[in-house]
Formats: structure tokens, C-alpha cells, sequence
């Protein structure tokens, strides 16, 4: 979080990663302190009254409309860092086409630091965000910490089940493969928990790597599971952040 801000796009696909990437230099990023309003003189707004939000931008053109309905506390520590997720739908218009799908808002704040934060931050963690048919989605995190992956916090809605928060996420990769230099989950079990009940996964990796991350990156991915207490089987599409620093 050190450094010039600049605005970054990631459109993943089957096959390939566009990416477009501006810098935001000193002055050009406006914000309002009585409603979300958030714009750039690169040709981006993002407003609207909360939680009804609209993001639209001049290049690449393309206007989303986000609904968030939950928000889940991923962890707030005063003055230091809050950081949040808000669950909805979300209707994307690019390229003369109109999608539906899933939208996670995510904001994050705190204070200024003289600390190299990023120095502290685990070698390793995985962040999965899973989708369903029906239009609910939940997400969870796992980090290593002395050798021993732990799960963090996990939270959303699945078929049939209301928004709950939940113990956090337990993964292990079964198949691991190179990609724009780095290591790549390309195959993986996750159990993930929401209020008493917990999902487990199968996933496998639908796209290439944006390799946005120090030792890690972004993947799109498909998976299939079951909760385990029982139920029909349930398939989706969904959304990885992972880092792997460490591994050979």
C-alpha cells in the first residue's frame, strides 16, 4: 500500500489475462466525505447511495451496477486497518453485451505507518470467493502462520442457506504448475465454514494468472462440492487471491 496509487483492471478468461494499468499521480484521484463518490481525471467515477453503487469508465469503457445486500468484517483494528466485503448482484455492460452475476465491494482503511506492513503480512495465504447458480456467493481466507496454515474468517450464503459469518477456510492444493514464473494452485480441496455447517470443494483453475501479487496472483476457477452434513451437490465458478512465497 506504499507508493503512487494507480487504477488496475483484470479482465480473466479461459484463456488469457488482459490487464490495463494507469498511474494515478498526486491530485487526480476526487473523493466526496458526504456521499460514495469516487472519480479520476483518467476517466473513472464509482457513485451512487449506498448500497446501490454505479462504476463506470471511459477506457476500457464499461459501466457495472452493484447491489450489496451483506457486509462481512474481516477484522478491525482501530486506527490501524478496518477492512470489509459487501456481497450482491451485479449487472455488467461492456462491448454492447449485459451480464448478471456476483459482485463483492470490498474498502479497506486505517492510519498511516512508518512500518513496512507488507514485510509482515505471512509468506503464504488463500482467499477463495465461490459462486452459485442461484446468485449467492461466500468467501474465506487461511494463512500460514509458523509453518501452520490456519483459517482466518469466512462468511456469505449458499443454496438454501442465509448470510452467516464463519470459522475461516482449510485448503490443500493437490496439483501445483508454473505459470508467468511463479507457482500455480492449478488443483485444490477447500473446506470452507459458514455459521455451523461447512462446505467442501473441489476446484480446479479456469484461467491463467494475473501475477499481481509478490509470490502469488488472481485465478478464476470451477468447482464442485457438498456440504458435509449432507444435501444435493452443488457446482459454481469462483475467484482465487493467493500467495505461495517459500514454496520450491
Amino acid at each position: 500500500m506504499d507508493g503512487p496509487g494507480e487504477e488496475l483492471f483484470l479482465f480473466g478468461y479461459r484463456d488469457r489475462v488482459e490487464e490495463v494499468r494507469r498511474p494515478l499521480g498526486t491530485g487526480f484521484l476526487s473523493k466526496s466525505s458526504e456521499t460514495w463518490n469516487v472519480g479520476s481525471s483518467n476517466g473513472l467515477n464509482w457513485k451512487g447511495d449506498w448500497p446501490r453503487l454505479e462504476l463506470v469508465c471511459e477506457e476500457p469503457r464499461l459501466r457495472a451496477e452493484t447491489e450489496s445486500l451483506n457486509v462481512l468484517l474481516w477484522g478491525s483494528f482501530p486506527k490501524i486497518l478496518t477492512y470489509w466485503s459487501a456481497f450482491g448482484g451485479l449487472t455488467w455492460m461492456q462491448n454492447g453485451k449485459t451480464l448478471k452475476g456476483v459482485s463483492v465491494t470490498e474498502h479497506a482503511f486505517g492510519g498511516d505507518s512508518r512500518l513496512d506492513l507488507a514485510r509482515l503480512a505471512p509468506p503464504r495465504w488463500h482467499w477463495d470467493v465461490l459462486t452459485f447458480d442461484d446468485g449467492s456467493a461466500c468467501a474465506g481466507l487461511s494463512a500460514t502462520v509458523l509453518g501452520r496454515e490456519l483459517p482466518i474468517r469466512s462468511g456469505g450464503s449458499a443454496p438454501g442457506m442465509p448470510f452467516s459469518a464463519g470459522r475461516g477456510l482449510q485448503t490443500k492444493v493437490l496439483d501445483w504448475e508454473r505459470d508467468a514464473g511463479r507457482n500455480v494452485p492449478r488443483r485444490w480441496t477447500g473446506r470452507l465454514a459458514l455459521g455451523e455447517r461447512s462446505f467442501h470443494y473441489e476446484a480446479i483453475r479456469s484461467t491463467p494468472v494475473a501475477p499481481v501479487v509478490p509470490g502469488g496472483g488472481f485465478l478464476g476457477f470451477d468447482f464442485e462440492g457438498r456440504f458435509e452434513d449432507g444435501g444435493p451437490g452443488h457446482t459454481g465458478t469462483g475467484f482465487t487471491e493467493y500467495r505461495a512465497a517459500g514454496r520450491p
